[in-house]
């Protein structure tokens, strides 16, 4: 009973770890389904199916619309696609943690040293 039981854990800790190493992974790609929609809830849904976090202003995508966005994509490269046009970019914060930003110009980019 004891070794049944220390198997069931081992099982179960090795099923956590092949989950935890796939959350957050932007290159690898997954089944993304968002309709086009406000950016807001394009973002969220992305976040829920991609499992990230994703943060950003109400401000920010305020008024912003997000395509339509169906298949097999890499998270990095739908939320590209979802941000386009909309002079946004996103930055890595961690292993899941993205943060949407206004897009920084070279001339912003300089004022930053």
């Amino acid at each position: 009973m004891r070794i049944r039981v220390v198997s069931e854990l081992a099982t179960l800790t090795l099923m956590m770890m092949v989950v935890l190493a796939h959350a957050g992974d932007l290159s690898a790609p997954v089944a993304i389904h968002i309709p086009a929609q406000t950016l807001a809830g394009a973002l969220t849904e992305l976040a829920d199916q991609a499992d990230l976090q994703i943060l950003f202003p109400q401000e920010l995508v305020k008024g912003l619309r997000a395509p339509a966005l169906s298949g097999n994509y890499a998270p990095g490269e739908a939320l590209e696609r979802l941000l386009e046009g909309a002079h946004l970019e996103f930055v890595l914060r961690g292993r899941d943690t993205v943060v949407i930003r206004a897009l920084h110009t070279s001339q912003s980019a300089g004022e930053d040293l």
